[in-house]
Formats: structure tokens, sequence, C-alpha cells
């Protein structure tokens, strides 16, 4: 299992659905609305895309998922 980092999207999408690329890293839409996100992910080529819903708060977490 990898772990990625996100923490650095919360600035600009907080309170937004991010698309990500197949290297989960790279964004390829965002919007308020998931319909939207996915639309331009589509857009773009990639027809069912990672999708996340960044956070409005930073919120500290400990624990293992």
């Amino acid at each position: 299992m990898k772990v990625i980092d996100w923490t650095h999207l919360h600035p600009k999408y907080a309170g937004k659905w991010v698309a990500f690329a197949d290297d989960e890293k790279t964004v390829i839409g965002s919007a308020k609305t998931l319909p939207v996100t996915i639309k331009q992910a589509q857009k773009k080529g990639h027809q069912s895309p990672l999708v996340f819903k960044v956070p409005r708060e930073m919120l500290p977490y400990v624990g293992a998922v």
C-alpha cells in the first residue's frame, strides 16, 4: 500500500471535489460538485478517475486505516 500526501491540495481546493489522473497525483478536474468534476476529467480522456472531496478544514488524524 502506497501512501500519498494530499495535504498540499487544501489551500487551493478546500471544500471541492478533485479528480486525479492515473498517477493519483496530477489534478485533472475540480469543482464544487462531483458530476462537474467527473465531466472535466472525462473531457481530458479519463473515463473513471479517482475522486476525492477535500475537507473544508484541516483536522488532525491519528490512527490507521
